[in-house]
């Protein structure tokens, strides 16, 4: 329901507390929680911009006037709870500047320790880039599906440091997380302009997705604080998963990095040691990244991914491009006794610029006088045009539209 324009001490008036046949509510400039509780409503849109245009008087008086006696949290917790059905969940725009960020409603109260709301068709919740400063903070306490996406729009890149925000969240007690249990498979992208993990168990499936805006590649319009996302973020990023998620009975990995998301081989290394059992393993070899990068990643002394028995590649490379250090891994691995059962090379290409490794012989393959079949049970070279291999999820999520 559409309410731009209406003051906010109206909207109890409206409704008179309650609508039991609401399913779908979008608000503009209003915040719906103070007073009213909708038990079967099922999506809900809070943009807040435009009652809020400013920082003078009059915003002041529409919202500060009432934070003392209505702490902001507290009060959406409760308003969340009375709608246990709510299956989307958009704080947009600047819905979180409106909201008050002293000191006194910036911490949680103590009352709120321990507390945990139940929301088991909250399927998908989605924060504008300003949102995550305090509403964020519902993720502390919200326990969402069973099977869920959590994600940012931050596409604009007003303000980066909704990017830090989200990784005071990433904690092992935070409501978000707490139906994870058994994580068995694991796919991260690092990319520019999203960084995401999508972890999945037997009966559980989260996806946490950050879009934000890309960098730009003129070093005049480069802040400081984009050159520390691009240089930084990513490690940040993947220690705070390894850290907040339980990853030692992953079996299934997939990891797409480009030049903008790219770890060191240290903070790679790391990651990969937090998930011991890893069976099945899928990376995406990116052009811009030096050849050598994997093999430095998975060449350690002691040889992560000890169980390791399917390694497959997808790669979008040129025609001349030759895949010797994939293979040199390979050998190395079965000569420290951790023998592949199968590797496995995906070329993504044209007609016109077909990589000819696919073509080899893989029989006859050799590398240093080395068969490669001696080495590995079983070797594959394949070739797409159009894959869906390793897609990253897509950003989309409910407009507010009724219609």
């Amino acid at each position: 329901m559409p309410t731009a324009g209406i003051a906010p001490k109206t909207l109890p008036t409206l409704f008179q507390g309650t609508a039991p046949r609401l399913s779908r509510l979008c608000c503009i400039g209003l915040s719906p929680h103070l007073h009213n509780r909708f038990p079967n409503l099922t999506h809900l849109y809070l943009y807040e911009g435009s009652v809020f245009p400013g920082r003078g008087d009059h915003a002041a008086t529409s919202w500060h006037g009432v934070h003392d006696a209505t702490p902001f949290l507290p009060a959406f917790l409760d308003f969340l709870e009375g709608a246990p059905g709510l299956e989307e969940l958009v704080l947009v725009h600047r819905s979180a500047a409106s909201w008050c960020t002293c000191g006194k409603c910036r911490k949680d109260p103590e009352e709120l320790a321990g507390r945990r709301v139940r929301m088991p068709r909250l399927r998908r919740i989605t924060f504008g880039e300003y949102a995550w400063a305090n509403a964020g903070r519902i993720l502390r306490y919200v326990v969402p599906a069973k099977r869920v996406t959590v994600q940012t729009d931050g596409a604009e890149g007003h303000t980066g440091n909704f990017m830090y925000d989200v990784l005071s969240l990433l904690t092992p007690d935070a409501g978000f997380l707490g139906h994870l249990a058994g994580i068995t498979e694991v796919a991260l992208w690092l990319r520019e302009g999203q960084h995401c993990v999508r972890c999945r168990g037997p009966e559980c499936e989260l996806t946490l997705n950050l879009v934000h805006a890309r960098i730009p590649d003129n070093t005049q319009r480069v802040t400081w604080y984009a050159v520390t996302l691009r240089r930084e973020y990513p490690a940040m990023f993947a220690h705070a998963v390894a850290a907040a998620l339980d990853l030692r009975r992953v079996v299934d990995l997939s990891v797409q990095m480009d030049s903008w998301g790219l770890l060191s081989v240290q903070d790679a290394q790391a990651l990969f040691s937090s998930m011991p059992t890893v069976q099945r393993c899928t990376l995406w070899m990116d052009p811009r990244i030096h050849r050598s990068y994997w093999q430095r990643c998975l060449s350690k002394a002691d040889v992560p991914f000890p169980e390791l028995r399917t390694l497959h590649f997808v790669c979008n490379m040129p025609k001349d491009w030759r895949p010797w250090e994939i293979l040199g891994l390979a050998i190395r691995r079965a000569k420290r006794g951790r023998r592949l059962e199968e590797v496995k090379l995906t070329a993504v290409a044209s007609e016109g610029s077909v990589p000819s490794f696919v073509r080899w012989d893989v029989d006859a393959l050799q590398v240093g006088g080395k068969r490669l079949l001696d080495y590995v049970g079983s070797l594959r070279f394949e070739q797409v045009t159009i894959t869906s291999l390793m897609k990253a999820p897509v950003l989309k999520h409910w407009d507010g539209c009724l219609l």
